[in-house]
């Protein structure tokens, strides 16, 4: 069996014309539909429990199960992916999300209201997903040569952004169908993600440091890097502030729609648009670094995404807020790209699962925090003001960066990341930028 799976990858590699490779591919494939069934079921859990006994409470408990778990071990699943195989961590988590599966299908099967067995999947489903994405976005530059990693990070962005995209409409449209229908998709995506695992060489995803460290030394160490590196304590501060800006917006944006007497529909079109924005900007992210580099993408987003705050501000035009709206997701899905690049160029191998699972939970730390805030935020203040808020907030944002930017040095260690290609060269021949090489804008 491993000698026909090797002779396979050997010749997909001389047949394939995928720059990026057949391991990358086969990587990406399966992340792509256990993202998609991992999104829906996340969607649909809270429909589920909705359904059996119509009660937000109950609802509420089952999306904090699938929340509260993944969050707590964000930090933790770092340290755990270093010590062991990454294969092994991303199958060993999507048999674990099988039997689970597969469990609550026959519950569905067997009883009418499985709400313990409900709870138990949604954290598994949770706990899983974190430990199967750390291991994942930490494999991509085992797999993917030093110069291809914007194309291949930029795809891994796209994918993320269209699982959400595809996902959670999927997801309550099963839900509002057939209850064993959501288990049932999960089922058939673990399955197929598996065997996309299988054709990926496992060689090079081995774990990167020994079992001599003990785990509070290793979460010290990992977050004392991530404090140490000023350039991702820089974008990691924007993010916060602007997880929180955006968290306001898009309640006012229901809110808004509500006076309206706007649909559902219309509502959930809305919140798509951004995601819909983020796989745009995603996918076009190598060809948006090729005009701004990477490191500077911060100054040019932040500039960006105050254009697009006093145009929602405004309230000028509905459609006009939408698509300002859209432009938000497009820019977002761009610094992702490039936090992730700088993670994968820049951070020692060593401790690139510590810092990047660090790196992830504040970032939705801060998200679940101005989600929580939001709704005392408009109640407070109402719509208006509350968009005049964050506006305001977003001034003093892109003030400080500007001032950053024009009296402070550059950050030590952004050379490391890769710059525009030769003009003669391909489109995804992308070469290191030496330190002390070319100029900071």
């Amino acid at each position: 069996m491993k000698l026909s799976q090797r002779r396979f990858r050997t010749w997909l590699r001389g047949k394939s014309n995928h720059s990026l490779g057949p391991d990358f591919t086969w990587l990406w494939l399966g992340s792509t539909v256990s993202g998609l069934g991992s999104v829906s079921a996340m969607a649909a859990f809270p429909l589920l429990a909705l359904s059996m006994r119509d009660s937000p409470v109950l609802a509420g408990w089952v999306t904090t199960a699938g929340t509260l778990p993944p969050l707590l071990l964000q930090i933790p699943a770092g340290v755990l992916v270093e010590r062991l195989s990454r294969w092994r961590v991303m199958q060993a988590t999507l048999i674990v999300r099988l039997a689970s599966a597969l469990i609550l299908l026959m519950a569905f099967l067997l009883w009418d209201e499985p709400i313990g067995v409900l709870l138990v999947a949604a954290a598994v489903e949770g706990t899983c997903t974190v430990f199967y994405g750390t291991a994942e976005i930490t494999s991509v530059p085992r797999v993917v040569q030093h110069e291809l990693l914007p194309v291949a990070i930029a795809k891994n962005e796209a994918r993320s952004q269209g699982s959400l995209l595809l996902g959670r409409p999927l997801g309550g449209l099963l839900a509002t169908a057939l209850s064993w229908a959501t288990p049932l998709l999960s089922l058939c995506t673990g399955l197929a993600a598996i065997l996309s695992l299988q054709m990926v060489d496992k060689s090079p995803l081995g774990g990167s440091m020994g079992m001599k460290a003990g785990m509070r030394h290793a979460l010290k160490e990992g977050l004392a890097a991530l404090r140490r590196d000023r350039f991702l304590r820089n974008v990691l501060t924007i993010c916060v502030v602007t997880n929180v800006l955006f968290q306001i917006i898009i309640l006012l944006f229901v809110v808004l729609a509500r006076e309206q007497h706007r649909s559902a529909l219309f509502i959930g079109a809305i919140l798509a648009v951004s995601g819909l924005g983020g796989l745009i900007g995603s996918s076009i992210a190598p060809r948006v670094f090729r005009i701004i580099r990477p490191r500077n993408v911060i100054l040019f987003s932040v500039t960006a995404w105050l254009a697009l705050t006093i145009v929602i501000a405004s309230r000028a035009n509905a459609w006009l807020m939408v698509t300002a709206w859209g432009g938000i997701g497009f820019v977002g899905a761009n610094v992702n790209v490039a936090l992730a690049l700088y993670q994968a160029s820049c951070i020692d191998t060593a401790i690139l699962a510590r810092v990047a699972s660090a790196g992830t939970f504040v970032t939705r730390l801060s998200a679940a925090v101005g989600a929580l805030c939001a709704g005392y935020i408009v109640s407070s203040y109402g719509p208006a003001r509350s968009a005049g808020w964050v506006l305001v907030v977003m001034i003093v944002l892109t003030g400080l960066v500007l001032v950053h930017r024009i009296f402070l040095p550059p950050e030590p260690g952004t050379e490391c990341l890769v710059s525009r290609p030769h003009p003669r060269e391909p489109e995804t021949a992308w070469e290191p930028q030496p330190a002390g090489a070319g100029r900071h804008l």
